[in-house]
């Protein structure tokens, strides 16, 4: 048996990242020794960057610094 974590790294909250994620393990698991499964990111308690948008898209006085 083979073993796959389809891992969706993205945490923000509009991200479309779990369903393809679900989506690519769906499609591997249809193969005849493989077992694929779901790992997100979001679901482990990590100090991961979570905000509406990434810093390099807001305006350059909004910035952090």
């Amino acid at each position: 048996m083979t073993k796959i974590a389809v891992i969706s790294g993205s945490v923000r909250p509009a991200s479309v990242g779990g369903p393809v994620a679900q989506w690519v393990a769906d499609k591997a698991n249809t193969v005849e020794g493989v077992e694929a499964t779901v790992l997100e990111l979001a679901s482990f308690n990590l100090p991961i960057f979570a905000e509406e948008l990434p810093p390099m898209m807001l305006p350059p006085r909004t910035r952090p610094r």
